[in-house]
């Protein structure tokens, strides 16, 4: 009698947990991702409310995945350029994409000297000279990000601000002393690179 009594207990229990499941599982969002190195998952939501967990890695797959995956997995070089106006100096890390790749060939020639002004209270902007390779989005800088603006204009900011632009680098350093380097009246902004 004592087993019938446990099973009639256990079923109703084991109906709520598959339940509850379901009911978590509906309110997850799962979104599937594919990339060129293999397939990214998303997954948000779920059984504690505002969980957000992102996987990525390859679903599925075979041996001819192993070049991608010992070419991925490659060090890649963090380029540094060192901006100096007046008599201060500041290092930043370049993103890697084309924009930087030009910018650092035309460092390599020599240093850049740009003029330069500030505007609108958050931001250095310096002129090039020339116009190299963009590839402008939509983006909310923060202090210390380094964008190309309209192809041809080095934009070092203090800020934020919303705008299209090119990410170029970031200036790791705080808030105070971006402001403190960059909003001064200097005109003239030396770009080189880090050595």
């Amino acid at each position: 009698m004592n087993k019938k009594w446990l099973l009639l207990l256990l079923i109703p229990i084991a109906i709520l947990l598959v339940i509850g499941i379901i009911f978590m599982t509906e309110r997850s969002k799962v979104e599937f991702y594919e990339t060129e190195n293999g397939t990214s998952v998303s997954i948000i939501g779920g059984a504690d409310g505002p969980t957000s967990i992102f996987v990525a890695g390859k679903i599925g797959g075979d041996d001819s995945d192993a070049d991608v995956n010992a070419e991925s997995s490659q060090e890649v070089e963090i380029m540094q350029i060192e901006i100096q106006i007046g008599d201060k100096t500041m290092y930043a890390e370049l993103e890697n994409n084309d924009t930087t790749t030009e910018l650092v060939e035309l460092l390599e020639a020599d240093e850049l000297v740009m003029s330069a002004s500030n505007y609108g209270g958050f931001e250095k902007v310096c002129s090039i000279g020339q116009s190299i390779t963009r590839d402008d989005g939509q983006i909310t800088t923060t202090p210390g990000d380094i964008m190309l603006h309209s192809g041809n204009q080095i934009v070092i900011f203090y800020d934020s601000n919303s705008w299209a632009y090119t990410p170029v680098g970031h200036i790791d350093a705080s808030a105070d002393e971006l402001e403190e380097f960059l909003s001064g009246d200097e005109d003239e902004v030396i770009l080189r690179l880090a050595r």
